[in-house]
């Protein structure tokens, strides 16, 4: 009998093993082998199982798990991943499962209450159930087993509890659901009774209630026997929500994300795989949560760019939702007031089914939103200060009321840059080609792609003058100026500098139940915080994403004004917003101020369909890095005229646009030189398959980077 192995290597094959006979009864999909490969042993995955003979093959050497890791009903996800994103599948699967090469898994177990019925069970499980009673370590107990005594309820799963501080407020439910979202909610429970699998875009204004269709719409799964998944794009939001999910789903929701311990994660994981969990909540990662009998996958803020992985698997959380619905049969629900263009897109061309909830609950007003036109303040007004006389008067009038301001900004840090006046010179980072941020808190220059740390500098470096000026501002400085301009008001920040410092939750918490007055932050207070206190949210710039060097730029700078102004009037009182900008005038920027998310995606879509850039296509980056600058572009160009050649003599002659090399936007990066070729198709699983041919070639010091739908385009 032979085995077909996937090994943790950068090469895309798979490789057949014989199985040893005092295993061949006891393997399965899924599990850990340990295997020979070249002069050394690896872990290897187990692919499939067939009978062939076959001479030459080498053995099995031995079997790390006693049951499967993961589902084989994962097997077919795994292997779309290794084909779309050209990543080999040893490592895809590697780096989807929590677990360290030949690391056994950790399960955190205690006795189930009910322990009546124990005279059915035999002397070794009796033994178990002891152990665990006395808090023995359980070494070297069969996962067999044990997984006989979860389901049966002698053992439970402790689940590592991360909620942290929760807000004075109870969690409260509403007793009804308004016409848009029952009808939602029906559509969506059909298709989870009928295991169908469907594509729902629920497109519902910010504050409309999408959370309780997400919470009826789980409970119907788990109604008639099913598990479902619910991914949210930070894991500080994850944390915020587990409070309120577990106080609905109790023991049967688990909690996956890096802000767990490894081992609690591999517990986690374990209790979904044994089907001790019904519900998995966390960030990107929790996509791979291996339940067996999937009901229901929800995306919330589907738009957000956190769901892409920028390294190792640079995947798409929201993508790999879909494919994973559809090979497990059942629905899928991306959640967004600000749905991505591609999302909508196809929405409307039927790929997708549409769910529109356009009224907040107890059909609350959305935020009245105004545009402060920098432009037109007087050089005096703007020497002041960062904040117009308009926002200063409206953060006085909130206060006076009672209310609470959200003050956001983009950017972190103090000043963005350090410029000599004299010669030019721009502060950088030794090792990246960025501007170094000064953080005024740590007395630090710091660099937000690598995280190397300099002293401030007061002389030049070039020309060892005292003429270096800051320039720019971050969340940091803005919240010194908040505190300046509004004496004896309690002001917060956060961002992921303070959350390093400050316990994230308790901040939250503390606003939510108005011990902070102002809150000053970046994207983190955009997605998905209830705040019902909050009528007021300022927005110092709204032109910093507009002028990013990316075709996202619109769609980006409209969602995060819709968003964040999503957080004022969610309570009883009408919320109002004031946005500061240079260009007022910009389609993002008023059809925002409009809550218009219809007219902005027709001018958006209209501007796309003319660039040919997606959902029109596909964009797949090639990124050639090296420590030497001319290696890495003599490297961009022989591939690039090897894919040249390969697609002049292939079918998708006509499919596909190249360009470049040229230097990539930050040219220099953690001390690695790099060259990009960008690509454009139609047809990308067809080139994914040309190009896997290609990649990776042999070429000592320099690194290839292939990233398929790519957000950042740096």
């Amino acid at each position: 009998m032979i085995a077909d192995v996937a090994v943790p290597v950068p090469n895309h094959s798979t490789y057949s093993y014989l199985i040893p006979a005092y295993l061949s009864s006891r393997l399965e999909v899924g599990q850990r082998v340990l295997v020979p490969i070249k002069t050394r042993e690896s872990v290897g995955y187990v692919l499939s199982l067939y009978e062939k003979e076959e001479k030459g093959l080498k053995g099995i050497i031995d079997m790390i798990d006693e049951i499967p890791i993961f589902p084989s009903t994962m097997l077919p996800l795994f292997q779309w991943l290794s084909r779309y994103y050209i990543y080999p599948i040893g490592l895809v699967i590697k780096e989807s499962i929590p677990f360290k090469e030949k690391e056994r898994p950790s399960l955190y177990l205690s006795v189930g209450e009910d322990l009546r019925d124990t005279n059915v069970l035999n002397d070794e499980e009796l033994n178990i159930i002891k152990t665990i009673k006395h808090r023995k370590l359980p070494i070297g107990l069969d996962l067999r087993i044990l997984k006989g005594l979860v389901e049966n309820g002698y053992l439970k799963i402790k689940s590592p509890y991360v909620g942290g501080p929760t807000s004075d407020s109870e969690f409260e439910r509403p007793t009804c659901l308004n016409n848009y979202q029952e009808t939602a909610l029906n559509t969506i429970c059909d298709s989870i009774t009928s295991n169908t699998f469907k594509v729902f875009l629920l497109h519902g204004v910010t504050g409309s209630g999408k959370t309780e269709i997400y919470l009826n719409a789980i409970e119907k799964a788990i109604a008639i026997g099913k598990s479902a998944i619910i991914i949210v794009p930070e894991i500080a939001l994850s944390i915020y929500m587990e409070n309120f999910f577990r106080s609905v789903f109790k023991d049967s929701l688990a909690i996956y994300h890096s802000k767990i311990t490894p081992k609690h994660k591999q517990s986690q994981w374990m209790g979904m795989l044994l089907g001790y969990y019904k519900v998995s909540l966390g960030a990107r990662s929790a996509i791979f949560s291996p339940f067996k009998d999937l009901g229901l996958i929800i995306v919330d803020e589907e738009h957000d760019d956190s769901y892409k992985q920028e390294n190792g698997l640079r995947y798409n959380a929201r993508d790999v939702a879909i494919v994973r619905a559809m090979h497990s049969g059942c629905p899928v629900v991306l959640g967004s007031a600000t749905p991505s263009i591609r999302s909508y897109f196809n929405a409307l061309q039927g790929k997708y089914h549409l769910l529109e909830v356009p009224e907040r609950v107890e059909k609350r007003p959305l935020p009245t939103i105004k545009i402060i036109d920098m432009g037109s303040l007087s050089k005096e007004e703007k020497a002041k200060s960062l904040v117009s006389p308009q926002m200063k008067a409206a953060i006085e009038e909130t206060l006076s009321s009672n209310g609470q301001v959200i003050v956001f900004h983009s950017r972190r840090g103090f000043f963005r840059m350090l410029i000599c006046q004299l010669c030019g010179y721009v502060v950088k980072c030794p090792d990246c080609d960025i501007a170094m941020i000064h953080h005024m808190e740590d007395q630090i220059l710091l660099c937000h792609y690598c995280g190397k740390r300099l002293p401030v500098l007061t002389f030049c470096p070039k020309c060892n003058k005292n003429t270096l000026k800051a320039y720019g501002y971050g969340t940091e400085r803005i919240t010194e100026i908040v505190k300046e301009v509004f004496t004896n008001v309690t002001v917060e920040r956060i961002d992921t500098d303070s959350a390093k410092k400050k316990d994230l939750q308790k901040i939250i918490a503390d606003f939510k139940d108005q011990k902070i007055q102002i809150l000053v932050g970046t994207q983190i207070i955009t997605k998905g915080y209830d705040f019902p206190n909050v009528t007021l949210v300022c927005v110092i710039s709204s032109d910093l994403l507009l002028d990013f060097p990316d075709y996202r730029a619109s769609e980006k700078t409209f969602q995060l004004i819709s968003q964040v102004a999503g957080r004022a009037g969610r309570g009883k009182d009408p919320g109002y917003v004031i946005v500061q900008s240079h260009n007022p005038w910009h389609y993002s920027v008023k059809y925002a101020m409009e809550h218009d998310y219809k007219k902005f995606y027709e001018t958006e879509i209209s501007l796309r369909r003319k660039l040919f850039y997606p959902p029109f296509c596909h964009i797949v980056l090639i990124t050639a890095i090296s420590k030497e600058k001319l290696k890495a572009f003599e490297h961009s160009k022989e591939l690039k005229a090897l894919i040249d050649k390969t697609i002049e003599n292939s079918p998708l002659k006509d499919k596909v646009l190249l360009y470049g090399p040229i230097p990539s936007p930050i040219g220099k990066l953690k001390g690695f030189y790099r060259f990009q070729i960008l690509l454009k198709t139609t047809k990308i699983m067809e080139f994914s398959d040309i190009l896997r041919g290609m990649i990776p070639r042999k070429n000592p010091g320099v690194r290839v980077i292939i990233d398929v739908d790519p957000y950042d385009m740096l």
